[in-house]
């Protein structure tokens, strides 16, 4: 008998599909939308909040007027914090650029900014101000589409919607938002969570860099500081400030204008971004905060599972069972398993069956093929909650079935014996939020949340070649 069948065979008794009934289509390839995108070719199109006039500058520090903007539909070329940048008719005709203060456009200058899809089967119509009347609507979102909530207004919220390449601005009813809409974790070019982490070559190299543990700091822009307590920041090019880039499994530590790498050496060299450039994150500390990676993400959303009579299923559509074990495994050690690439294995194994979801067996045989590369070993399965609990205090992770659906739960507060929850499918019936949620044990013993069992993983230390 083949491994593989010995696993299915194995697991058979406790085998139950999950998956999200959510039907969202991840067909548009964007990147999650922010402000910093806005330019001269996707530009934002936008009404003003109010129907008064208002000035123009001629200067970003908006200290000299310019002219007088009225109302009507505007395109914005740039935004600089609370400051937007946007093409106007001058009075002699001529179209020229100015200065306004983004508070004419937007509800919430400085609010939170909040990824989302189109759920919604029929889509969504998008109106132009708070007042749902057929003179005021402005476009029409379909299914799939993706962009920010911006702000709210009474009944209203703002949102940013991406269409071909251009954005526009504008009001959907909160009631009808809350309905259509779901949430994806908008990640502005951190790839890595802050943290402590060993740093580990791809190659075997200097023992000085390689068993240094450093705490790692986002600090914008695709920038982090990674500093050792005793001999301070590890340093590319005498800067403190490290750009780290993922390709695949590995990382990438590069200066700012990404044209010298550290090598395994602990050298600044010429980028090539090859196997001698390559490092791995190997977590340390189970207290610091997690990524929630979401289902519903453009980056690997439309990727599909699998293709059949309806239609084909994706990682937004059916990957609840693969996003679960990226979200585990990020928080028991860093170690980010390339969703895609592990929808792919889990069709080709077999663990995915069109149109009902993932099958429990995918766990063992991952641990099995890939634990080695990214650190990690399965410990079975249970229904115990002593046991689950015995092994988040341990510093394991695990993911969960609850109805219909899989998620991850990564840490236990002895405080109040609650349990962090991570999901990648917020939306639906489910309590739950895309920045993880602490939940208690009669929570998770009830509704759509009841978990009928747990795969335990806990980490292991990266093996490193010798020379």
């Amino acid at each position: 008998m083949s491994k593989k069948r010995k696993i299915s065979v194995l697991y058979q008794a406790a085998f139950v599909i999950g998956f999200v009934l959510l039907m969202v289509l991840g067909t548009v390839r964007v990147k999650a939308a922010s402000f910093e995108e806005i330019t001269e070719s996707a530009c934002l199109h936008a009404y003003p909040l109010s129907k008064k006039a208002f000035t123009i500058y001629s200067d970003r520090e908006m200290t000299s007027a310019a002219g007088k903007g009225t109302y009507k539909e505007y395109k914005i070329v740039k935004l600089f914090g609370n400051t937007m940048q946007l093409v106007y008719k001058a009075e002699d005709g001529t179209r020229k650029r100015g200065y306004v203060s983004a508070e004419k456009f937007l509800q919430q200058p400085s609010g939170k900014r909040e990824g989302m899809y189109v759920g919604a089967s029929g889509g969504v119509d998008v109106y132009k101000v708070p007042k749902s009347s057929s003179a005021q609507k402005y476009l029409y979102a379909a299914q799939a589409v993706c962009g920010l909530k911006v702000g709210e207004k009474g009944q209203w919220t703002q949102v940013m919607i991406q269409k071909k390449r251009q954005y526009y601005l504008g009001w959907i009813p909160t009631s009808r938002f809350k309905s259509s809409m779901f949430y994806f974790a908008v990640r502005t070019g951190q790839v890595l969570a802050d943290g402590r982490y060993t740093l580990c070559p791809a190659q075997p190299g200097s023992d000085t860099v390689k068993k240094t543990t450093y705490d790692v700091k986002y600090i914008g822009s695709g920038l982090y500081t990674l500093k050792n307590q005793k001999k301070g920041y590890l340093k590319v090019d005498n800067s403190s400030q490290v750009r780290i880039l993922k390709k695949d499994s590995f990382y990438y530590l590069l200066n700012g204008s990404r044209k010298l790498a550290l090598n395994a050496k602990g050298e600044s060299v010429e980028t090539v971004q090859d196997q001698s450039q390559a490092w791995t994150f190997q977590k340390t500390s189970t207290k610091t905060a997690t990524t929630v990676y979401s289902q519903y993400d453009p980056e690997y959303g439309k990727t599909v599972y699998k293709d059949g009579y309806i239609g084909p299923r994706t990682i937004s559509t059916s990957g609840c069972g693969v996003m679960a074990l990226v979200n585990a495994i990020y928080a028991l050690n860093g170690s980010y398993i390339p969703p895609a690439k592990l929808a792919q294995f889990s069709a080709s194994r077999g663990h995915y069956f069109y149109n009902a979801g993932t099958a429990d067996t995918l766990y063992p045989d991952v641990a099995e093929k890939w634990g080695k590369k990214y650190h990690f070993k399965y410990n079975g399965m249970t229904g115990s909650f002593a046991e689950l609990q015995k092994h988040l205090r341990k510093g394991g992770t695990a993911v969960a079935l609850v109805p219909g659906h899989y998620l991850a739960i990564v840490k236990y507060r002895t405080s109040d014996g609650k349990y962090l929850v991570l999901d990648s499918a917020v939306g639906g019936r489910r309590p739950t939020s895309i920045n993880g949620d602490w939940m208690s044990m009669g929570q998770l013993q009830s509704g759509a949340l009841f978990c009928q069992h747990f795969h335990l993983f806990s980490a292991v230390k990266a093996s490193r070649s010798r020379s």
